[in-house]
């Protein structure tokens, strides 16, 4: 009973704060078009030398989704700026895929986890990144009446195998895009709102889910890997 309550408070969206209203967070980097052999990556440490999440930034997609305010878990609280050349982070994408997996792996079996439906994996922190000074602090709420997502934009002033810096051009609002989701399976704190306050027809939702998942994890299939933009591309 307690494991359904659970499950059944992780589904829901907490509420925001008095008077504010849920937002997106997503940065831009702008200039990377000229530095094709090099890769910015927003990552989030959750200390003992691993990742909780991170986005990927290139010249062929310079723009992420940091937190969502309407997700099941917001997203990055915050996110710190490494650069790291193309080759390196290739290699460093193609050993946390197989971690991934792995972990997974263990979390069906029931090590290292609750349930496969909240599955969420860690990355190594990698070894050969550089700091570019940037940490940027997310926002997921914002006054009603407000744009519904936020924008940060930073350029490139700086980015080699051994250094990195980058300029803010300041925050701007867009309308959201709404042929994008939120974002799956990012670690972040919300308040217990307690089993008590669970409306029923969410608990009943929450306890099929567990049913339905545990015969699919039984059948021998495996849950997706975690989105795009959160892992290995």
């Amino acid at each position: 009973m307690l494991l359904l309550c659970s499950l059944a408070l992780a589904d829901i969206i907490p509420d925001a704060p008095t008077g504010k209203k849920h937002i997106t967070h997503s940065l831009r980097i702008e200039g990377l078009e000229a530095h094709p052999d090099i890769v910015l990556l927003a990552m989030q440490d959750a200390g003992d030398g691993e990742l909780s999440a991170y986005r990927v930034f290139d010249h062929e997609s310079n723009e992420a989704r940091l937190a969502n305010g309407a997700s099941r878990s917001s997203g990055m609280g915050s996110a710190t700026m490494y650069l790291m050349t193309r080759a390196d982070y290739d290699a460093w994408a193609t050993v946390t895929a197989e971690d991934v997996r792995r972990q997974e792996e263990l979390c069906e079996q029931g090590i290292g986890c609750a349930h496969i439906s909240r599955f969420e994996p860690t990355y190594a922190v990698p070894e050969s990144r550089v700091a570019c000074g940037t940490t940027i602090s997310t926002v997921t709420s914002a006054i009603i009446g407000t744009p519904d997502e936020r924008l940060d934009v930073y350029r490139v002033a700086e980015a080699s195998a051994t250094s990195c810096r980058l300029e803010e051009g300041g925050a701007k609002s867009k309308a959201p895009d709404k042929s994008v989701g939120p974002e799956d399976g990012d670690v972040a704190a919300t308040e217990d709102a307690g089993c008590s306050h669970v409306n029923p027809l969410s608990f009943g939702f929450g306890a099929l889910l567990l049913l339905l998942v545990g015969r699919f994890s039984r059948s021998g299939s495996s849950s997706p890997l975690p989105a795009r933009s959160r892992g290995p591309r």
